[in-house]
């Protein structure tokens, strides 16, 4: 189950690890360090683009239990998870496109921009991995449009190379805004358990 503080700046994130902290900033308020706790004491600085070398240059399709892609997420040649594409989850606020790189990026929505970074941790060699992204989206006047987080824990079957486990996202809109820029609210959060296909 995921859990925020968001005025320490503390995740719990997946139930192979036990917390992320923020260690430092890039522009925007994005974090560019986690700190991750595992359950048995032990402590991992993750740095944003440190990324997982055994999923280099790999795509995986994840669906859900009713077998519905829902997003496609993209590894560069170092293993630094770089895009979310086919998003159903961002469309409404950012596009089905999020580019997690801590750069400013236009939406999908007129005068406004995000920025997005990816942190990715091997937790287990070559078969255990988390995944914790930060989403920010904001417009001239406004400030924030839309804030949250998305993480993931993902373990590999050797025997289908598929990738399994619980995809989770958390938005904030403000109502005003929602009403101003037309973002629905219904389906700013969610838990999905997920298979995923390498395409």
């Amino acid at each position: 189950m995921l859990q925020r503080m968001i005025g320490n700046a503390v995740w719990m994130t997946i139930p192979a690890l036990a917390l992320a902290t923020m260690v430092g900033c890039t522009g925007g308020g994005i974090p560019d360090v986690f700190t991750f706790t595992l359950p048995n004491g032990e402590t991992v600085t993750v740095n944003a683009d440190d990324g997982v070398q055994s999923l280099a240059g790999s795509v995986f399709e994840l669906r859900d239990l009713d077998d519905i892609p829902f997003v496609d997420i993209v590894f560069d040649e170092t293993g630094n998870l770089v895009r979310f594409e086919n998003s159903t989850f961002t469309e409404a606020f950012i596009g089905d496109t999020v580019i997690l790189d801590g750069n400013s990026h236009n939406a999908g929505i007129p005068l406004v921009t995000y920025t997005a970074e990816m942190f990715e941790f091997e937790v287990e060699a070559d078969t255990e991995f988390a995944f914790h992204a930060i989403i920010s989206a904001s417009a001239p006047l406004v400030g924030v449009v839309a804030s949250g987080t998305a993480d993931a824990d993902g373990v590999i079957d050797p025997e289908t190379d598929t990738m399994s486990g619980t995809f989770v996202f958390e938005f904030t809109v403000p109502a005003n805004l929602a009403t101003q820029f037309g973002i629905p609210t219904d389906d700013l959060s969610g838990s999905i358990p997920y298979t995923a296909f390498r395409k």
